[in-house]
């Protein structure tokens, strides 16, 4: 329903009406939340419906935000200057994951969880001035020709992305590659998750055993010797992607400051779109010959580093590439159906092979 609705609001008002709006809805839903989870809410607990709705909320902004953000920014860049600059964009958004994952870390001994729901609404509220301030100082290098002084009607909008869907074999072929990458990029996050939450396990229990040496396992404490398990393996889990996040951070930044415009120079936007699958054939290659945490990192790595740090900066590219009058429609529609259609499918494939 989000998708149809967002495209449909692009064509309508234009990507920067879009953004005004969004923004409005992120500072309201962060007061709503804070609201909710702080027990202003007559006393009655949060049901279990209002915590799922909470998490689908919060991940349809993820796929939102990021594709707001590139629409809006391919107003202001040609596909030059998009190879010159959009890898230092780039850079900025790992900066800014680690700036955030931070934040979080400092923030949380202070402050309750449910408080963060504000720094959210605050974030958004702050980012409203740097916007007008763009807007003023910068030009767009083209109309915004989403905007027609005709009506636009929701389902001619919805017709009229399918026709471009059928008719373009670039805009079908980029929506399979990204269906299809994205659904193998779940099954190796499935794979390596697998692998370090065992290893976390192993370890619970070889911590736990070598504390208490002396006391045998009976029915009664098995039950408590589980949880305590499950408690240790949670904190080795917890601090394990801590600090694999802030080394995939780390490397996503590096190599947009510092390589990524020297390989889309070196070998080209579409030799440069080979890599990632490379890199899966060889991640999933060494899960086959050594299902182990070696290749769980290799996992890892292919996933939150080469693919954030490479594949999906070439993925804008591709998009740049796409006719001004449809790009901002074909890249909602891509991004925010093909890529869930692909968590789906990688969701069932995982349910009945998983085990």
């Amino acid at each position: 329903i989000y998708i149809p609705v967002f495209s449909y609001l692009l064509s309508k008002l234009g990507v920067d009406a879009v953004f005004n709006l969004t923004l409005g809805v992120l500072i309201a839903g962060g007061c709503v939340l804070f609201y909710l989870f702080a027990g202003h809410n007559g006393g009655n607990t949060l049901s279990l419906w209002m915590l799922c709705a909470v998490k689908l909320y919060a991940n349809m902004w993820l796929f939102a935000l990021y594709t707001l953000y590139w629409n809006f920014t391919d107003g202001y860049f040609d596909i030059l200057d998009a190879k010159r600059l959009f890898a230092i964009f780039s850079a900025g958004s790992a900066f800014g994951a680690m700036v955030g994952g931070t934040l979080v870390t400092m923030l949380i001994g202070y402050i309750p969880i449910e408080n963060l729901f504000l720094v959210w609404a605050a974030v958004a509220l702050l980012t409203a001035p740097l916007l007008i301030s763009l807007r003023k100082t910068c030009a767009k290098i083209e109309e915004d020709l989403t905007i027609d002084e005709t009506p636009v009607r929701f389902l001619s909008e919805i017709r009229h992305m399918l026709t471009t869907l059928r008719q373009s074999r670039f805009v079908r072929t980029l929506a399979f590659i990204m269906f299809i990458t994205l659904s193998v990029t779940l099954v190796c996050e499935y794979q390596y998750m697998n692998i370090f939450s065992d290893t976390a396990k192993i370890e619970a229990k070889a911590q736990m055993n070598s504390q208490t040496p002396d006391k045998a396992s009976t029915p009664a404490t098995e039950q408590d010797k589980n949880h305590i398990v499950e408690t240790i393996s949670a904190q080795k889990l917890a601090s394990l992607f801590g600090k694999l996040g802030a080394m995939a951070s780390a490397f996503i930044l590096l190599v947009n400051l510092f390589l990524f415009n020297r390989l889309i120079a070196w070998l080209g936007v579409r030799n440069t779109a080979l890599i990632q699958p490379l890199v899966y054939m060889g991640v999933f290659a060494f899960f086959l010959l050594n299902y182990s945490f070696s290749s769980a990192l290799a996992g890892f790595f292919a996933y939150q580093g080469i693919m954030i740090a490479i594949e999906q900066n070439n993925q804008n590219f591709l998009f740049n590439a796409m006719p001004t009058a449809v790009r901002k429609q074909m890249r909602t529609f891509i991004e925010g159906i093909a890529e869930p259609l692909a968590v789906a499918l990688a969701g069932m494939f995982l349910l009945i092979y998983g085990k």
